[in-house]
Formats: C-alpha cells, sequence, structure tokens
C-alpha cells in the first residue's frame, strides 16, 4: 500500500490477476478513503497493445500468444486461426462496449489508462473509452511527465 496525493486516501495495487472468463490480463488498483472504508473502489490499470499486427506493438503482443500453449490466453477478441497462429484486435469500438460490459460485470470500477500521445496505436482504446457515452466503468489517467516537457 501506498500513499496518494490526495489526503486521507490510500491506494493498494494488487498483482496481476488472470481472469478465465473472459480472457483478460488485469493489474487490480483498490483505492479506499481512511475515514469510511465503505467508499472502496477497485481499478485496472490498461496498458492497450491489443492494436492487432499493423503496429510494431501489436504485432510483438500478436507474436507472443502466436505458439499454441498460449492460446488459452488470449482476450475474448481474439481468435486461433492456425496451430501457431492468432489474430489479435481489439481495437474496435464494439470490443471497447463489450470491454466496459465485462469489466463491470466482474466489479471493476475504474480503468487507469496509461496515456500516450493520442494519435498513436496505444491511445486507441481512451480514443475509443471517451467516444462511448456515460460508460458503467469510471477512469483515471496515468501520465508520465516527461510527456509534458516543452
Amino acid at each position: 500500500m501506498m500513499p496518494s496525493i490526495y489526503s486521507g486516501h490510500s491506494v493498494a495495487i494488487l498483482p496481476l490477476i488472470w481472469m478465465s472468463r473472459p480472457s483478460y490480463l488485469f493489474t487490480i488498483v483498490v483505492c479506499f478513503s481512511s475515514a469510511a472504508l465503505g467508499s472502496l473502489r477497485v481499478g485496472s490499470i490498461r496498458w492497450d497493445a491489443w492494436t492487432g499486427t499493423n503496429t510494431t506493438v501489436g504485432l510483438a503482443v500478436t507474436n507472443e500468444l502466436n505458439p499454441q500453449r498460449w492460446h488459452y490466453r488470449l482476450p475474448f477478441f481474439g481468435n486461433a486461426i492456425g496451430a501457431n497462429s492468432v489474430t489479435v484486435n481489439g481495437s474496435s469500438l464494439a470490443t471497447m462496449k463489450q470491454e466496459i460490459a465485462f469489466a463491470g460485470s466482474y466489479g471493476i470500477d475504474f480503468w487507469a489508462f496509461v496515456t500516450y500521445p493520442l494519435n498513436t496505436s496505444m491511445s486507441i482504446a481512451l480514443n475509443n473509452y471517451i467516444s462511448v457515452p456515460k460508460p458503467d466503468v469510471k477512469m483515471a489517467l496515468i501520465v508520465e511527465g516527461g510527456r509534458f516537457a516543452t
């Protein structure tokens, strides 16, 4: 547990949890107020590299899941198309809406998006999330100070 920047609040970051249905990797973040434990919120840090093979990072993620022994780890939007070949592209708005539904049903209150320049493939999920009117899962941003350098 580490203190947050908000007075009277703490943040706990729990280990990675692999959820079998839907297959998805989450880092769980729990935020609570020391004054009122009834205000417990559970969140997940997102690292959105599920962009298909047309980007360097998306290709790397796909290649890691290509061997058949890793097919059980495919997210719900991934498909095994051969013994050692998969497609993994979570870039669509429909996928984002389904992710919101799954996260809400598993008790995730918010996602913490790692921020990247908005015109890059790593921001596709954040851009899709922003386009969903009143999503059931709230959001927070994780930023690096260096991204704001002039």
